[in-house]
C-alpha cells in the first residue's frame, strides 16, 4: 500500500491532474489520455515522489485496511518493522540480502556468524534495540584479499564477530576479527 501523500512530479514540479494509473506489465506508469477514454499511454517523464509505503497482512486474502495489520512501514528516516525483538531473533534469514561485499569481487569475509551491527539504539535503556531510522544492515566488516583471507583460515579457533551487543556503544556495534598467525 502507497500512503495517501503521494504525488506525480514532472521535472520537479508538482503536477495536479487527477487520473488513473496502471503499469504495463513491464514496471512502466501508464496514464489515462483523458478522463473520457481508457486508453493509456505512457507517462513519460513523470516520477512518483513516495512519502511512505506500508507492507500488510491481509486478513483472508481480503482488501481491508486494519491499522494493525502493518508489519512495516518504510518512509524516509523510519523503518517501523512490526516486531524488532523477532527480526533480531531471525536474522540469519535477512543475511541473505546482504549483498553489498559482492560488489568488491577481489575481497572476502569470513562468515558473518552475528547479528546485524547496525542500527543500535542510543539510548542507555534500549542498549538491545534496534533504532527504527534504517534497515538492520552489516555496515561494519572485516574484508579481505585472497592471500589474507587464507591465512586467516588456517587458524581453526579464529574468530569474527561483533561485540557489545547488551552494552549501548552507540548505533553501530564494533566488529572484530581475531586470529592467529602462530602455526
Amino acid at each position: 500500500r502507497i500512503t495517501d501523500d503521494t504525488d506525480l512530479r514532472e521535472d520537479s514540479t508538482e503536477s495536479t491532474q487527477s487520473s488513473v494509473y496502471s503499469t504495463d506489465g513491464c514496471g512502466d506508469l501508464l496514464t489515462a489520455s483523458s478522463p473520457h477514454t481508457n486508453e493509456l499511454k505512457p507517462l513519460g517523464d513523470f516520477r512518483r515522489t513516495v512519502s511512505a509505503i506500508e507492507f500488510r497482512r491481509s486478513p483472508d486474502n481480503s482488501t481491508s485496511d486494519i491499522p494493525t495489520s502493518c508489519v512495516l512501514r518504510i518512509e524516509k528516516k523510519l523503518f517501523d518493522y512490526f516486531n524488532h525483538k523477532r527480526l533480531l531473533n531471525e536474522w540469519q534469514g535477512y543475511l541473505e540480502d546482504d549483498r553489498e561485499v559482492h560488489n568488491f569481487p577481489c575481497l572476502r569475509e569470513l562468515s558473518i556468524n552475528f547479528p546485524p551491527t547496525y542500527p543500535w539504539s542510543e539510548n542507555p535503556d534500549e542498549s538491545e534495540s534496534l533504532m527504527k531510522t534504517r534497515a538492520p544492515a552489516w555496515c561494519d566488516r572485516v574484508l579481505m584479499n585472497a592471500q589474507a583471507i587464507e591465512m586467516v583460515k588456517r587458524d581453526k579457533f579464529a574468530k569474527y564477530d561483533s561485540f557489545g551487543k547488551d552494552v549501548c556503544m552507540g548505533d553501530h556495534k564494533p566488529v572484530m576479527l581475531s586470529f592467529s598467525m602462530i602455526p
